[in-house]
């Protein structure tokens, strides 16, 4: 019995640092879906047309440069929580610019990432 419990006291010490650094990292939140697809076109009006007539998503906003002289996005909306970005200009060389996930809790998957080592969600970092 005595060996038992110096045994228990023995584990808990040696392990007990690892366990609380598991519950102490932060736990992945779920993706609930994705929020956002922004894609890059050489010819807006045929997106427009592809987005807009074809498959019927409503235009809900416009990005313009700054004076106002060119329409750089579109964006249709698909419903409440997502969207389809067209960009008539990217840095990106392909026509996926980027993909956005929709998440329960967006500063407990910051922390998540930040634990894993993903750059550019440190501690401080901002959505």
């Amino acid at each position: 019995m005595t060996c038992r419990i110096i045994l228990s006291v023995f584990l808990a010490c040696w392990l007990g640092p690892a366990a609380i650094a598991q519950t102490a990292a932060a736990a992945r939140p779920p993706i609930v879906g994705i929020a956002h697809v922004a894609l890059q076109t050489s010819d807006l009006d045929r997106a427009r047309e592809f987005y807009g007539k074809y498959l019927g998503y409503a235009e809900a906003y416009t990005i313009m440069n700054l004076d106002g002289s060119r329409i750089l996005a579109k964006y249709f909306k698909v419903n409440d929580h997502q969207y389809i970005e067209v960009w008539t200009e990217s840095r990106s060389k392909d026509r996926l610019i980027d993909i956005a996930f929709e998440t329960a809790n967006a500063e407990q998957l910051r922390e998540y990432l930040a634990g894993q080592g993903v750059a550019g969600f440190a501690a401080g970092a901002t959505f």
